[in-house]
């Protein structure tokens, strides 16, 4: 009689993707032996992230002396003031530092039901204005454009933390990453195919992505490749495509529509924008892509970004319970605490990007030509 051990089975149940291994969601269901492999991960991430051997250790591991959450209130004398053009649909927005942040427009273009066919984009010229606009956090005035005669339909716009001439922006249209230099106007790399969308698991194309960030330690890039692939594709330094992400919770991913990476404790979130979820993975060499946390919300992750000890999201509720509103999620509480903040402004919120815990940025879709602005008090 043959015997195989608790941990035999377990190696028989790993699935391999990339780098990664994963455990069988229905061998999770099926065995108690769960738990055996539970305790084996948290003991590796107590070790990882210097706290108490819990799935929720990375939470605690920025830890410093606790405050209750403050209020948010919304900033109603800050006004967009650019005399360069038309700014048009706000898809993004990106902090670049105290001063100024830059905004990721769609000019004349929208996305509806008839701008796609079979995930191709029906109009292919490019738009022909600046769709990067460059503007101060204080007062609102901009000062500074790029981006005219490269994109289709822009998506989302990050500040690279490795390289802070250049801008990260995807862009659905032409289903690609690009790299800008904000001197030189000039797209310094692409990811992805131009124009063309495949479907699956591929690492030379993408279909409609959704953000992208960079990892400040690794350079690695990771792409939420959202609106047809459902999963984050991860490239090296060197752009060499590495492996994916495909879920979380025991379910796969269901638009992934944002990302944000604590560069410190080495941590990932994804916004899987129609679980209502945020995905929560390591990024550490030893553990890299496996899931340390599930932050279940009410509405749709539209957006988020990390600030130390704190999650920022804007979330969608659809009918018949239509709500539109921000979260401040505090991770260093030891139970889950959340500030929800509305505003009649607050419509379609798109894209968020915060500095220093206090000043709020989102894009909303249903107002050209404004970005709203939010204060922690």
């Amino acid at each position: 009689m043959q015997f195989f051990s608790p941990f035999c089975l377990i190696l028989l149940h790993f699935e391999v993707n990339g780098d990664n291994l994963f455990v069988s969601d229905s061998f999770r269901r099926e065995t108690n032996i769960e738990t055996t492999w539970e305790k084996w991960l948290r003991s590796i991430l107590s070790q990882s992230y210097g706290s108490s051997a819990s799935k929720s250790a990375y939470k605690r591991a920025d830890t410093t002396s606790w405050k209750p959450m403050p209020s948010v209130v919304r900033d109603e004398d800050f006004q967009i003031d650019w005399t360069g053009g038309v700014i048009g649909q706000p898809a993004s927005v990106a902090v670049y530092d105290q001063d100024y942040f830059y905004i990721f427009h769609r000019a004349d273009r929208e996305n509806t039901n008839a701008t796609f066919h079979n995930n191709y984009i029906r109009n292919t010229e490019t738009i022909a204005v600046d769709t990067i606009v460059r503007c101060t956090v204080v007062t609102g005035k901009c000062d500074q454009s790029l981006g005219k005669d490269l994109f289709l339909l822009p998506h989302a716009i990050s500040v690279s933390p490795v390289n802070k001439n250049q801008l990260l922006l995807t862009d659905v249209g032409r289903h690609q990453v690009s790299a800008i230099n904000i001197k030189t106007g000039v797209e310094e790399f692409t990811l992805g195919t131009y124009g063309i969308p495949i479907q699956g698991d591929e690492p030379h194309h993408f279909c409609k992505p959704t953000n992208a960030k960079i990892d400040p330690v690794t350079g690695q890039i990771f792409v939420s490749d959202g609106y047809c692939n459902a999963r984050v594709a991860v490239f090296d330094k060197n752009r060499n495509y590495r492996t994916s992400i495909k879920g979380c919770g025991g379910s796969d991913l269901r638009v992934p529509h944002d990302l944000a990476t604590d560069a410190t404790n080495r941590i990932l979130y994804v916004a899987d924008r129609e679980n209502n979820r945020i995905c929560v993975y390591s990024i550490n060499a030893n553990l890299f892509g496996i899931e340390v946390d599930v932050i279940k919300r009410s509405g749709a992750e539209f957006a988020l970004n990390f600030n130390p000890g704190f999650i920022y999201t804007a979330e969608r509720v659809a009918p018949p319970n239509s709500r539109n509103y921000g979260s401040v999620i505090n991770l260093r509480s030891e139970k889950e605490e959340v500030l929800e903040f509305e505003d009649p402004d607050l419509t379609a919120p798109h894209g968020i990007s915060v500095w220093g815990n206090r000043v709020i940025l989102i894009a909303d879709l249903n107002y050209p030509g404004k970005i709203l602005k939010f204060l922690r008090l």
